[in-house]
């Protein structure tokens, strides 16, 4: 695989090998979702599991954004 980018590669493979958090599945917003652990009840959004179609379009559950429940 070739990546063209003007991104220093350190800055690309930035955390690549690096462990990630445990997983957890929470209910929250009325959708099944997986998180990365960051506290007891804090974190950050991987993926939406089990959901209604429109909250794919709410940015409050977009992959990357902190949520606590």
């Amino acid at each position: 695989m070739t990546h063209y980018s003007i991104v220093p590669m350190e800055l690309v493979l930035e955390g690549m090998w690096r462990e990630a958090g445990p997983l957890q599945e929470i209910r929250a917003e009325g959708c099944l979702i997986q998180v990365r652990a960051e506290g007891e009840r804090k974190g950050t959004i991987v993926r939406l599991l089990d959901c209604p179609l429109d909250a794919y379009l709410n940015p409050k559950l977009s992959p990357g954004t902190e949520i606590e429940w």
